[in-house]
């Protein structure tokens, strides 16, 4: 028997233990990876508003009330406009459908002020841009322990607690 060609119980639990740790890592950082590009996605449609509102603004020495008024190519995009509710009420928003689904995005506040937003949100997470300032933020909305790693991953500042218990984190 000291000849024999076969695996020991102990080195197939062992070679078992380290695919399994291998699995788990990777299934953390695929997870991890599926949230940023959810979050990108936000950033893309945020941005994208934004700079739209500034052209707005350059022709119009004022900020839209309604997302209407922006030309955004939202019917390309598989998108609707229609009424949603964010933050703090129901606005006239975009909602997307197809590969974005879930994702909707509004003008919140007033066009005269400077604490008019630009929200764009899933159920986890908000792109926050005020276009007077020009600052973003990325917004943990679930609270999850997952959703304050990825905001933070990409911020350029500590995050700022808000009402709610929300955590606004500052992005370039």
């Amino acid at each position: 028997m000291g000849n024999s060609r076969a695996f020991t119980l102990v080195e197939l639990l062992v070679v078992i233990l380290i695919i399994g740790v291998l699995a788990a890592v990777a299934v953390s950082q695929y997870r991890k990876a599926v949230a940023k590009s959810r979050v990108m996605q936000l950033v893309v449609r945020a941005d994208a508003i934004y700079k739209a509102s500034q052209v707005y603004y350059l022709a119009n020495e004022f900020y839209p009330s309604d997302l209407r008024k922006l030309d955004l190519g939202v019917e390309e995009a598989g998108a609707t406009y229609g009424k949603t509710t964010i933050s703090t009420g129901e606005h006239v928003g975009i909602i997307y459908n197809g590969d974005a689904a879930g994702i909707r995005c509004a003008l919140v506040g007033s066009a005269a002020v400077t604490t008019s937003s630009i929200f764009c949100t899933d159920y986890d997470y908000a792109i926050i841009i005020y276009p007077a300032t020009g600052k973003r933020y990325c917004r943990n909305r679930s609270k999850t322990k997952l959703a304050g790693e990825v905001c933070r991953s990409m911020a350029i500042g500590e995050g700022e607690e808000q009402p709610g218990g929300y955590m606004d984190y500052p992005l370039n």
